[in-house]
């Protein structure tokens, strides 16, 4: 339509690759306008994006959060800058930015043959999640999957087996997420602990005999820790052809993630999936 107001990303460490690709891309596509902060001069298109530079990283990274603390941004996309520096920024309590109790990285994973879509967390930010910080962990997961149109969820607590031993940590963290969830019911199915086999296999469910509610189905795959996390979103990035995208969820506004090596596709998959998170 063409009176309907468009997200604006502000993007923290802009170069003249990232203004000649992704911002020339999401203009033509309609999806948005940018704030871009660089640390160099850029050569922008006429309309649709502003531009302050002549910052250096910190100052790149503050003058992005504060255009969304002033309602001027809708969502933050990582650039050239370290993504530390954007989080310490957003956690910063003057900003005010901070939602749930933990940030966490969601990774969307279309599979480019079966075109199933995969919701992998947290492959990158909390190293040895507590108890509580799973449930937060996935409850900014399924929150992500509800602003993609999937309505009920199904999320899978994984783990190297899929019944309750005591003895394996990942396994009773999954049963008391479980049991949390349980009697604080979301619109979602959660399941755990589940193997990875279980959860996105039904013929492995079936010959297993698991009795559980996900059966190869899973929409939303919660990893123990962010080694398991990591390998498996290193995986999906290398070995099976998809494509990945990523973003930070739990505060205020989305923060796309993108790394200076992804191709166009993966960064524009990502301001995509943050965008839709955004609204």
């Amino acid at each position: 339509m063409p009176n309907e107001i468009k997200p604006v990303v502000a993007v923290a460490g802009a170069t003249q690759g990232f203004v000649d690709s992704v911002v020339k891309d999401a203009l033509e596509q309609g999806l948005c306008e940018f704030l871009l902060y660089s640390d160099v001069p850029l050569e922008i298109p006429a309309t649709g994006v502003s531009l302050m530079s002549g910052l250096d990283e910190q100052s790149m990274v503050d003058q992005a959060v504060k255009s969304i603390v002033e309602k001027r941004g809708t969502l933050l996309m990582k650039g050239s800058v370290q993504t530390f520096t954007i989080l310490r920024a957003v956690l910063k309590k003057e900003n005010g930015l901070r939602k749930s109790t933990v940030l966490s990285q969601v990774s969307a994973i279309q599979l480019k043959e079966s075109g199933r879509l995969l919701l992998l967390t947290d492959p990158a930010l909390n190293i040895q999640p507590t108890v509580e910080d799973k449930i937060a962990i996935t409850q900014n997961a399924i929150e992500v999957a509800h602003k993609m149109g999937i309505e009920v969820p199904k999320v899978a607590l994984l783990s190297s087996v899929e019944v309750f031993n005591p003895n394996i940590p990942s396994s009773a963290d999954a049963h008391e997420v479980a049991t949390y969830f349980e009697n604080n019911p979301e619109a979602a199915i959660i399941d755990g602990p589940i193997s990875f086999d279980i959860a996105t296999s039904h013929e492995a469910a079936t010959i297993k005999g698991y009795p559980g509610s996900i059966k190869g189905d899973a929409d939303v795959l919660v990893v123990p820790t962010i080694d398991g996390g990591n390998f498996l979103y290193k995986v999906f990035s290398h070995f099976v052809p998809s494509i990945v995208s990523g973003v930070v969820v739990g505060a205020a506004v989305p923060i796309a993630l993108s790394s200076r090596s992804d191709d166009l596709a993966t960064k524009m998959a990502s301001l995509r999936l943050a965008i839709k998170t955004s609204l």
